[in-house]
């Protein structure tokens, strides 16, 4: 049993180190070529193209659902590096060396942590609650340094905070890992963005739905 959970993590570790090294390109490539808004539009189509691969995945299922991880993958780079782009900061490379090097070590002792535990509730929510102290900081440090190191933590824990549900949910079924790790990549895409799209509007997005969801409150009563 042990072994089964060990070789389902070290599959979801390489699966994860891959993801986020394809979103490190996209970043790479969103600010090299400057494309603010455009690397949005760009996240855009990869996520499209990765729809595909996933539904075709029943017949061909490793290796379609790895383009689907993929596609994904590099649009949210490109999501990333659209923040980066418009705010017209400078990434260095050992920003994006430093945090792909923390996202590998935290992965691997995640997926070792819950492999090698018996019992699956106690290690979930430990690590778990380890995750989300770490999406705090990172928002503390974002908002009280300014620094782009920062900034870069909070996109790369969004990122594997869904790696890490994913295979939670591929611990009650192992059957499931590469679709479950799919499906990750496409969540982790859509709250990037909006995470992206929030911070340059500077709240004004959220104010929209808000806006929404009032008139549509006040058509009600009348």
């Amino acid at each position: 049993m042990v072994r089964s959970r060990m070789r389902t993590g070290f599959i979801f570790f390489v699966l994860s180190v891959w993801s986020a090294f394809c979103a490190c390109a996209g970043i790479f490539y969103c600010t090299l070529a400057n494309l603010r808004w455009y690397g949005i539009a760009a996240g855009a189509i990869c996520m499209v193209l990765a729809i595909p691969f996933h539904v075709g995945a029943k017949r061909h299922r490793t290796a379609l659902y790895v383009l689907s991880v993929t596609a994904n993958s590099v649009g949210s780079g490109f999501s990333i590096g659209t923040y980066y782009s418009v705010k017209e900061k400078q990434l260095s490379i050992e920003n994006l060396l430093t945090v792909f090097a923390l996202f590998a070590l935290l992965s691997l002792c995640a997926y070792f942590f819950l492999s090698v535990w018996k019992r699956k509730t106690i290690p979930v929510i430990i690590a778990g609650s380890v995750l989300v102290a770490l999406v705090v900081g990172a928002i503390v440090g974002w908002i009280g340094v300014r620094s782009n190191f920062y900034s870069l933590a909070f996109f790369f824990l969004l990122l594997m905070s869904f790696h890490y549900v994913a295979y939670v949910m591929t611990l009650a079924e192992p059957r499931d890992l590469f679709r479950n790790a799919s499906f990750g990549n496409f969540g982790a895409f859509v709250l990037i963005t909006l995470a992206v799209i929030v911070v340059l509007s500077e709240g004004d997005f959220l104010e929209i739905f808000s806006d929404v969801g009032g008139s549509g409150k006040t058509k009600k009563k009348k």
